[in-house]
């Protein structure tokens, strides 16, 4: 094992290490640090002798915020929804992150650097209340995998959703409760106690002792 290399005092980018913090889980050293802003923050030493960390965050804020206002589009919804899916999947504080970047999600790194970038790939937001969704929920925000979609459809896209594939068409429990007319409950639970996906279906329900669901979810 190499011999720790003492950091204290050397200047990395806008960050100046001020004394050793410790090690985190991985045993690689922590460092306390100084930004030029005055932030102060503990980093890895690998990250700071490597390039990969160079400021508090700040020189990223402020290159958004110099495109922002290079293109004219800071306040345009489309620039929100961008700024919005950077904070959830790169932002620890940020309420969704757990759901995002905490799961692996990311951000495709031609559109993390530059926000014309994918304004150019996902357009001017086409309706009302529309939302942009990953059409596939195990990958991140990349091209080919967005789309614009109603709030339905997004939670018809959950990852938690349960499918059902029948007659050649996949469509979530909600969606063929609706579309056999079939109160969600009793689908669900004929689901979850075993019937396939056909029987689920056909099985005409039975009014006078209709089955109770014992599963309680909302449907989406």
């Amino acid at each position: 094992m190499s011999a720790l290399i003492d950091l204290t005092g050397k200047t990395f980018g806008r960050l100046t290490v001020l004394e050793r913090a410790g090690s985190d889980k991985h045993k690689k050293a922590l460092w306390k640090c100084v930004c030029t802003c005055g932030t102060e923050r503990i980093i890895i030493g690998n990250d700071l002798t490597q390039g990969r960390t160079t400021s508090c965050g700040c020189r990223n804020k402020e290159l958004a915020s110099a495109r922002a206002i290079k293109h004219g589009m800071r306040g345009n919804a489309v620039y929100r929804v961008w700024a919005q899916i950077i904070q959830r999947c790169e932002n620890p504080n940020c309420p969704n992150y757990a759901n995002y970047g905490g799961r692996g999600i990311t951000v495709d790194p031609s559109w993390r650097k530059d926000f014309t970038a994918f304004y150019a790939n996902v357009g001017d937001v086409p309706f009302v209340g529309a939302s942009i969704e990953r059409i596939d929920n195990a990958l991140g925000y990349l091209p080919g995998n967005v789309r614009w979609a109603t709030r339905t459809e997004q939670n018809n896209n959950q990852r938690t959703n349960v499918l059902l594939h029948f007659e050649g068409r996949t469509q979530t429990l909600a969606q063929w409760g609706r579309e056999v007319k079939m109160a969600y409950g009793t689908l669900q639970d004929r689901i979850y106690r075993g019937w396939s996906t056909e029987k689920a279906l056909t099985t005409p329900v039975a009014h006078n002792h209709q089955t109770h669901p014992t599963h309680q979810t909302h449907p989406t």
